[in-house]
């Protein structure tokens, strides 16, 4: 398999936003992405989690969403994340908490 520089480059990229809109008071939703390249697949990670504020993380969460897939070609890759709503250039490198899965 031959990757373009591009294909390479965008690899080991994570996106975590926050979401408060249309939740319950005192609740915050985290949205993780992460992609990597691993035994000669794309995986992304796919993670929503549902935090009530001023609670421990490991005390209590709720998670909505917690999915790896794994794709063949870039190109599948690419449209699995515009199918959830995500641009891969949204992706910054995971410099320091990178998410190993």
């Amino acid at each position: 398999m031959k990757y373009t520089k591009d294909e390479y480059i965008r690899l080991g990229r994570t996106l975590q936003t926050t979401i408060i809109d249309d939740l319950p008071n005192n609740a915050s939703q985290f949205t993780t992405i992460a992609i990597n390249f691993k035994n000669q697949n794309y995986r992304v990670l796919y993670e929503v989690i549902k935090l009530v504020d001023g609670v421990d993380f490991f005390d209590e969460h709720e998670t909505i969403i917690d999915e790896i897939h794994e794709f063949n070609l870039y190109q599948q890759m690419i449209d699995y994340l515009g199918s959830i709503g995500i641009d891969i250039a949204q992706l910054g490198p995971a410099k320091g908490s990178k998410i190993i899965f």
